[in-house]
């Protein structure tokens, strides 16, 4: 019997409502647990709604935080706290059934894992997925040093495109066979149907569809619009997908009214 231990982000308990990143680590876990000879855990914070979800894995749940905001220390002290008592679940389940593999989907749960693994001595292989595409990105970035000693300990690294995989070859020096390059999946059934022939309509559109936050800076894309209409007055741009940071969205739309263009921005 494979025993496989899913670690959640420690954001938020999930499955998060709408379609976030962080979902994929709960659709994983529900994949893997439908494989014959495979038990899979997977360890996330504490929440009420865990017990009323069919999943074909068993949640695993530590202390939640309850820590509220998007600030940068914020979310750093959220994953620390997350990671401590992450950390101490996966010690207490490998004690009582010695675990096979860790997938990890976030630099300080996986740093805290492989800290723990030398400590303890533990077997476990660790398998760490890299969501965080900042690290390509030119030039030195906090990112860049917080990932790498995670790449160069893991046993497996996945790798969701190509160029991330050829990257992490060419500027971490990572060995090739330690790297899977596996695409993110897309559940269908969370895309709504729409009319093709109404978006042929529409001329010089651009739409953004993601979870509107800060992270995903929809922002600079509406102040690249002022310029664009300036080029294509009839341009309009679409931002759809679920609003996460609502400060950040009126912060948006208020830009777009200062400059005159909310006609040409739209929310769907």
């Amino acid at each position: 019997m494979m025993n496989i231990v899913q670690v959640a982000v420690g954001k938020y308990p999930l499955p998060i409502k709408g379609i976030g990143g962080e979902n994929i680590t709960f659709n994983l876990a529900n994949a893997l647990g439908e494989i014959p000879n495979c038990k899979v855990s997977m360890i996330d914070l504490k929440a009420q709604f865990h017990k009323g979800l069919d999943t074909k894995f068993k949640f695993e749940e530590v202390f939640n935080h309850n820590l509220k905001g998007e600030l940068s220390i914020i979310h750093a002290l959220r994953l620390a706290l997350y990671s401590c008592f992450m950390s101490l679940r996966l010690i207490a389940l490998n004690s009582k059934n010695k675990i096979d593999i860790v997938h990890l989907h976030n630099q300080l749960p996986a740093s805290f894992v492989i800290l723990v693994k030398r400590l303890f001595r533990l077997k476990f292989k660790i398998v760490y997925t890299l969501h965080n595409a900042l690290v390509t990105m030119p030039g030195f970035n906090i990112n860049k040093l917080l990932e790498k000693p995670v790449l160069k300990n893991a046993d497996m690294i996945i790798a969701m495109t190509p160029s991330i995989k050829k990257y992490l070859i060419e500027q971490f020096a990572i060995p090739e066979h330690k790297i899977a390059q596996i695409y993110l999946g897309i559940d269908t059934g969370q895309i709504n149907k729409v009319n093709n022939e109404g978006i042929k309509k529409i001329p010089d559109s651009i739409i953004y569809t993601s979870r509107i936050c800060g992270r995903k800076n929809q922002m600079a894309l509406v102040k690249a619009m002022v310029q664009v209409l300036k080029q294509a007055p009839g341009a309009q741009c679409f931002l759809t997908g679920s609003i996460d940071e609502k400060e950040y969205f009126e912060e948006i739309m208020d830009f777009a009214k200062e400059r005159s263009i909310s006609a040409s921005i739209k929310y769907c």
